[in-house]
């Protein structure tokens, strides 16, 4: 055997434990794998989307009963739809998911650098020809840059401040498509009455000037008041096709914010006891809904993560201000002289915190705004039934009864009929109009206190939705 062959063993085992270690680490690397927008394929997914593709777990938002679309979607059960499909809260899980990921990157501390200078061996080469081992060995280096004490713990906890964003900007857009979800159905209830109301009036009208022609032909009428009557009537028919496009548009804008496709064969069901609230007796006080509105608001959450990030930032800038240390084969030390310690760097993060807290008391002010608005409009609203109900309706339903009776009777002039048509069609409408105004106001104070929220467990099962859906 060689001399030289128990030398060679050495360096075969060196070169297969550098192998080794570098097929380790090749294993734990990440590989890019491209994902390309197709607008067509995705657009075929979205039209494709259905209530069969629900998961089991699907549950009505603010009830506890159980989930069956089979006799149409109520506004609780089109709530639990519009969480699991809309996708404009896929986009806001995403969100969190990002922060989340955030947050795991803050909390890693900095990776070693190991690298070689070259100039020993060029000096040797440049002054003898020649360079020994020592030369080379001289130019590896292991630098490790050591945090400042509490940088990251600040890193940190700037990441949990978005992560507390995302989750509250995630539960703001929940309560908002709940509301928007709560008014859709109301629309499609005042649509659905007063497409009913339309066709009642429609026989009124058409009766009116049926007898206003018989009157002209027995000459008691004018030519003018046949017209009028037949001007009515015709204003009831033309009603009807602007409502028919008011179904239209309120059914397509429902069916957007429940995430289905506008051709979906859903029954949306939006019974008139949607606009038959009962107006409150007492309104609670105003003080305390915008208290409880404080501690519920997901908006102000949102605000207040972000000022959470703030202080946090000012906590990170604060640690920067020490030198920077690397230690390894040699010691480095940053000395923060023209950066003045991190001055400016610290008073730009205490400016932001500043701004942060004013944001929020700006916050405060429009929500407290809002609450005795939407509680102003509540009172408001229930008045006005309310003095429909108990003063105009038992006219209207006196009025109905006399005309009808003073027809049989032969005993009613054109004119009368033409006036008791006109005020029997215009009480209707406002009445109708007043009760969506009550539905609308009683929905919009619920908002305003931070009601109308999903309970704990939906948030839960739609936010883990999400998530599988963006992974």
């Amino acid at each position: 055997m060689s001399p030289l062959a128990p030398r060679s063993r050495p360096r075969a085992g060196a070169r297969a434990g550098l192998a080794g270690l570098l097929a380790l680490g090749s294993a734990a690397c990440a590989t890019y794998e491209p994902a390309p927008l197709a607008p067509l394929d995705l657009l075929r997914r979205l039209n494709a989307a259905g209530l069969p593709d629900l998961p089991a777990d699907v549950a009505p938002v603010g009830s506890r009963a159980p989930f069956d679309p089979t006799d149409g979607l109520s506004v609780a059960e089109a709530a639990g739809v519009a969480l699991r499909l809309h996708p404009g809260l896929r986009v806001a899980r995403a969100e969190v998911g990002v922060a989340r990921a955030l947050l795991v990157e803050a909390g890693l501390l900095p990776d070693p650098v190991v690298g070689w200078d070259a100039m020993n061996v060029v000096a040797d080469f440049v002054t003898d020809r020649k360079s020994g081992a020592n030369s080379y060995v001289a130019g590896a280096s292991l630098v490790w840059e050591v945090p400042r004490p509490g940088e990251v713990d600040a890193r940190e906890g700037v990441a949990r401040g978005r992560v507390g964003e995302g989750r509250a900007g995630l539960l703001r857009a929940e309560w908002e498509l709940v509301r928007e979800v709560h008014l859709a159905f109301v629309r499609l209830a005042f649509v659905a009455a007063s497409l009913e109301l339309n066709a009642a009036q429609l026989v009124i009208a058409e009766r009116t000037r049926d007898h206003v022609q018989r009157a002209r032909a027995a000459g008691v009428a004018t030519a003018l008041q046949v017209e009028l009557a037949s001007v009515a009537r015709d204003r009831v028919r033309a009603d009807r096709a602007r409502l028919a496009l008011a179904d239209a548009t309120a059914r397509q804008d429902a069916l957007a914010l429940l995430g289905l496709p506008p051709d979906a064969s859903v029954r949306l069901d939006a019974p008139p006891s949607l606009l038959a609230a009962p107006a409150p007796e007492a309104l609670e006080d105003a003080g305390a809904l915008t208290e409880a509105a404080v501690a519920r608001r997901p908006d102000l959450a949102e605000l207040a993560a972000r000022y959470a990030q703030a202080e946090e930032t000012l906590r990170l800038e604060v640690a920067r201000q020490w030198p920077q240390v690397w230690i390894g084969t040699g010691v480095s030390v940053s000395l923060p002289v023209f950066s003045r310690l991190n001055a400016p760097a610290i008073e730009t993060a205490r400016r932001a915190r500043d701004a942060g807290r004013a944001r929020f008391v700006a916050g405060l002010h429009e929500v407290r705004r809002q609450v005795h608005l939407a509680r102003a409009a509540l009172a408001g609203a229930a008045a006005w039934v309310a003095e429909i109900t108990d003063r105009l309706v038992p006219g209207l339903d006196a009025t109905l009864r006399l005309t009808q009776a003073s027809l049989e009777a032969g005993e009613i002039t054109p004119l009368e009929l033409l006036t008791a048509q006109t005020q029997v069609l215009e009480t209707q409408q406002e009445f109708l109009e007043a009760r969506r105004r009550l539905a609308e106001a009683r929905l919009a104070l619920e908002a305003a206190a931070g009601r109308l929220l999903p309970l704990e467990d939906e948030v839960r099962r739609a936010t883990a939705a999400g998530e599988e859906d963006a992974e």
